[in-house]
């Protein structure tokens, strides 16, 4: 058998730009476009786009010169409607193949063809509405310079994969499900605290973070009926002995399946509030919705048990130029997000024990009355039903790390032009994963192990 694909995508766009600008003070940008895609149906083909930009440069004028604070003072504003594209080819189109019907019948002689893309001809550009302001600034000769940045992204018409029917014969088709907000600030500050531009000696300093905040607006009836199935595939019973077709391996993975709900974001974790394991009885005690103490699993208990979206994440880096010498740090940080703990529950609490586990899975578990453990009971029975998705196993996800360390030495002295007629000879050094600093016990396993790696090089340079 000879297999292949090929794909593409046609576009054709219209453009108008406007600029201007006045006295090097104020300046004025217009862009406005109309584009059309085969990569969405055929009646909502074209779309148009535009974005309008203001800036100001305040450091020009006389009364902030005469203040003799600002090296550069400029405040920025963009608003505008932008499209996204780099779908799948011919997701909007009815697709054929011949692949599987090839062969004739013996009581016919024609070739038949079967539907393996179920089209959809009023699928339209995903539209986002973007604003922000921001401002930059610069004090004391450049030594402290700053970017504060605010923005609004409101997008509509999102593209998302709909769950089907299993009697249509497809799993799922890119439909228009949806509109999310994202609000939120970036802000980037630059130190110098050292410089001799005689010694070529330099120290500079960057730190930035940002915050971003998601929420969906709407969802299409389509989606509270995806929210519908995956709480019946929360609910469902994976227990082997009461379903003797089903191997081990045919398991769901517990973790919280994705839920969308007005007023929440994509990144919310949803999943029943856990009491933890009580005492008495080793099982794990839930919390309904009207808060009432349960041992009984339901996914109508449900509820927002964290956002695995940080309140603030960042990145800061160093780095220190002496002549031919330079030291290069840099490392990044998020806080105030959650994650599910997946290794917990895949590994310890629903380990597999017919083979090789964890010995927390055994040691760590309850084990008679009295016992104020993180895991339950273990009955003993290794077909048993799974642990499901709880609040237990969402934990803070705090983290500061020190990435990658560099060093470097620049040789470029007359003698090496002379011998080796190369303009400069650079040794250099670099190292990652220095140090990982988690509210969560980092346990990567073997498919992305702690490492860390160091790396040697030299470069010439003619």
């Amino acid at each position: 058998d000879t297999e292949g694909s090929e794909n593409v995508a046609r576009a054709l766009a219209f453009m108008m730009t406007l600029n201007y600008s006045y006295k090097q003070r104020y300046a004025l940008d217009y862009s406005m476009s109309v584009n059309a895609s085969s990569e969405f149906g055929k009646n909502n083909r074209y779309a148009p786009f535009w974005s309008v930009g203001l800036r100001w440069n305040a450091d020009r004028e006389t009364f902030i010169k005469n203040l003799g604070i600002f090296e550069e003072l400029i405040l920025r504003g963009t608003y505008g409607i932008t499209g996204s594209q780099g779908f799948t080819p011919y997701q909007s189109l009815q697709m054929y193949t011949y692949k599987n019907l090839m062969k004739t019948y013996k009581s016919s002689d024609v070739v038949g063809t079967e539907i393996y893309g179920l089209g959809n001809p009023d699928l339209k550009w995903q539209q986002t509405r973007n604003y922000n302001v921001s401002l930059d600034f610069s004090v004391l000769r450049n030594i402290v310079s700053a970017r504060f940045e605010y923005y609004e992204k409101y997008t509509k018409n999102t593209l998302l994969d709909y769950s089907m029917a299993p009697s249509v014969g497809f799993s799922t088709m890119k439909e228009n499900l949806g509109e999310i907000s994202n609000k939120g600030y970036e802000v980037t500050l630059r130190l110098m605290p050292y410089s001799n531009p005689a010694k070529q000696a330099y120290w500079n300093i960057i730190l930035n973070g940002a915050r971003n905040k998601s929420k969906i607006e709407k969802i299409s009836n389509a989606l509270k009926v995806m929210n519908e199935k995956q709480m019946a595939e929360a609910d469902k019973e994976d227990d082997l002995l009461n379903n003797p077709g089903m191997a081990l391996e045919d398991k769901r993975k517990k973790h919280p399946l994705p839920r969308y709900e007005n007023g929440y974001s994509q990144t919310t974790i949803w999943a029943v509030r856990s009491m933890g394991i009580d005492p008495q009885t080793g099982r794990e005690v839930f919390l309904t919705r009207d808060g009432q103490l349960t041992n009984l699993y339901s996914s109508s208990d449900q509820v927002p048990v964290g956002d695995t979206e940080p309140k603030f994440q960042g990145a800061v880096s160093t780095t220190f130029t002496y002549k031919g010498f330079s030291l290069t740090l840099a490392g990044q940080y998020r806080w105030g997000g959650q994650v599910f703990n997946q290794t917990l529950i895949d590994k310890v609490e629903n380990a597999n024990l017919r083979q090789n586990a964890d010995r927390r899975a055994l040691y760590s578990r309850w084990q008679k009355p009295g016992d104020h453990v993180f895991f339950k009971a273990i009955d003993g029975n290794v077909s048993k039903a799974d642990t499901k998705e709880s609040s237990r196993f969402v934990m803070d996800d705090n983290v500061f790390e020190i990435s990658s360390i560099g060093v470097q030495y620049r040789w470029d002295s007359p003698w090496i032009q002379k011998y080796t007629r190369a303009t400069s000879i650079t040794f250099g050094v670099n190292m990652s994963d220095i140090l990982h600093l988690s509210s969560i016990k980092m346990e990567r396993g073997t498919s992305y192990p702690y490492a860390r790696n160091i790396q040697g090089y030299i470069k010439f340079l003619f």
